[in-house]
């Protein structure tokens, strides 16, 4: 493992990088809590800050070869409906609908996380290179 490359790499990617493995963590330490705790509060605005870093930052990043619109890519629309989507778990947390909130968590979590995540792992990127060398 190599964190030079990604202590290294251009501006916004360190930031954007070390708010999603804190935003991947908040996650997992929220899914382990007991819910409607103040730690799980605590944890879900950490997580929802993080989110909200990852996904501002993440229309800075043009670094994918192929462009849909404008210099973005299919990436950044999925930034665009995770924003959409931690408003939705907000207000259903507030308004106690609990149900809906706990969708909105999990499949956010595991779409804007893990499964994009797993995609920062393809050869000649950024984290590829972390964590196999070049």
């Amino acid at each position: 493992m190599n964190i030079g490359i990604l202590l290294n790499a251009s501006h916004p990617i360190p930031l954007h990088s070390f708010f999603a493995i804190a935003a991947i963590i908040f996650g997992a330490i929220q899914f382990a809590s007991k819910k409607g705790t103040l730690t799980h509060r605590t944890f879900g605005y950490l997580w929802i800050t993080s989110m909200v870093v990852v996904c501002l930052s993440s229309f800075f990043i043009k670094t994918l070869q192929f462009d849909l619109l404008f210099g973005f890519s299919p990436i950044h629309f999925l930034s665009i409906w995770t924003l959409i989507s931690l408003y939705l778990m907000i207000y259903h947390a507030r308004k106690k609908q609990i149900p809906q909130h706990k969708t909105w968590s999990r499949n956010t979590y595991f779409l804007s996380l893990v499964i994009a995540g797993f995609f920062t792992f393809y050869p000649g990127r950024i984290m590829y290179k972390v964590f196999v060398g070049t």
